[in-house]
């Protein structure tokens, strides 16, 4: 079953988008904290894509049944590298001071895979290193799984294995407080070119 696809950017549609995901869900057979579980991941994701810097165009839809159900949001953005670097000028710092918690470093992912070829050597290099160095997946391999075509992917499942098991790391925290990381199943990341898709997968068995 498929939810309808809703075209949303960071200025547009994050309502109907969450209409469509509320008639996707209420269209599921699931028990009362599930279907909760579901919704407050679509939430945190639409608010997550909201606050993305730049623009950019996505199709956003659900799909699955009562055993598993995926979001995903399939982007591409007239953003370059060039206009990365301009808003990041604004900050003293020269990064983005938004980035706080998993989910904004996810939308800072998406927005670092816009780039890849835009004039950036590669992802892990655009962003800096601290979520990326972990996660990367070899694409041949997890497209199968994934169902995405992609040239670079990255796996929340991944990214869990290679976390410092130390008490008190940044990385570690951030993941134990997101809503999503502890609800999801798994989140996938893909870029090819200029379009970057997610997948944050449920699993309800």
């Amino acid at each position: 079953m498929k939810s309808e696809t809703v075209r949303i950017n960071n200025k547009e549609n994050m309502d109907a988008a969450l209409v469509a995901a509320d008639d996707f869900i209420k269209r599921l057979t699931l028990e009362k904290k599930q279907a909760l579980r579901l919704r407050l991941i679509v939430e945190e994701t639409l608010g997550m894509l909201g606050a993305m810097v730049g623009t950019y165009n996505a199709k956003f839809y659900l799909e699955g049944d009562e055993k598993e159900c995926s979001l995903f949001v399939q982007a591409t953005t007239d953003m370059d590298l060039d206009k990365k670097k301009e808003l990041l000028s604004i900050s003293s710092s020269g990064k983005n001071a938004s980035i706080k918690g998993f989910m904004s470093k996810i939308g800072d992912m998406i927005e670092n895979g816009f780039l890849h070829l835009d004039g950036s050597s590669s992802l892990q290099t655009a962003y800096g290193g601290s979520m990326l160095g972990y996660g990367y997946a070899d694409p041949g391999t997890m497209n199968a799984i994934s169902g995405m075509d992609a040239a670079l992917l990255w796996t929340l499942e991944a990214y869990r294995q290679h976390l410092p098991k130390h008490e008190g790391e940044e990385e570690t925290e951030e993941l134990e407080k997101s809503i999503v990381a502890n609800l999801a199943s798994n989140i996938i990341v893909g870029v090819k070119k200029d379009n970057v898709t997610l997948r944050i997968i449920k699993s309800f068995q």
